[in-house]
């Protein structure tokens, strides 16, 4: 698909919503803007409820948090570490797999993702930890809490569809020739060539390590 945008010189983007959910842009924001030091430690939680007959592809559901991981460290991990358990079969999402990310910096990532949660909306959190600084994020942004004298209420909101928009918006632009796209075909490379890696380590039980740019 690379090759043939590149040989008719179109654009080539990738759908992916996650970078602007508005906490991860605010994440994102202040560590481009040094209010958070270098990035030394991410924690990534997404815990669904996936039946066993409808397990999608593993690539599928570790996409948006590994190319979310390369995106906040803005670099590929030098280690792959990655250790699963129960459910799925060849090539689909286990109910538990946990992936490590070992950065060139010294920085570490750890994606924590559970397919065997209970009914129900699941959970989701991130964290990151910088030399100077910490930020946090979850599934409650949709929720704020409000002070009227006794017991706090909680107002639930939608954040709409502004995320959709800043993406779609990011892609007019590209097609403008204006700015690169948002995912481009770059990001999805080097985020499939992770995921590929994740793979080998769970069948290989142990670490894989880029050498000159391939992950052996």
């Amino acid at each position: 698909m690379i090759d043939a945008a590149e040989q008719q010189g179109v654009c080539f983007a990738v759908r992916e919503t996650l970078r602007f959910t508005p906490s991860i842009r605010v994440i994102k924001d202040r560590l481009t803007m040094g209010k958070l030091g270098h990035p030394s430690l991410l924690r990534v939680h997404r815990w669904r409820s996936i039946h066993h007959d409808k397990r999608p592809h593993l690539a599928h559901t570790l996409f948006a948090d590994v190319d979310l991981a390369l995106w906040l460290f803005n670099a590929r991990p030098t280690e792959v570490y990655a250790l699963a358990r129960g459910g799925g079969g060849t090539g689909t999402t286990p109910d538990y797999i946990q992936v490590h990310f070992g950065f060139p910096s010294g920085a570490m990532a750890l994606l924590d993702f559970c397919a065997a949660h209970p009914e129900g909306k699941g959970y989701d959190s991130l964290s990151l930890i910088g030399s100077t600084g910490a930020a946090y994020a979850d599934d409650h942004h949709n929720t704020h809490l409000l002070f009227k004298g006794g017991d706090p209420a909680a107002l639930i909101s939608d954040q709409g569809y502004g995320h959709l928009a800043l993406e779609l918006q990011g892609f007019v632009d590209a097609i403008k020739g204006k700015t690169e796209p948002p995912v481009g075909s770059k990001d999805c490379l080097a985020v499939h060539r992770v995921i590929e890696a994740i793979g080998r380590s769970l069948h290989a039980k142990q670490v894989i390590h880029e050498q000159c740019g391939v992950y052996v």
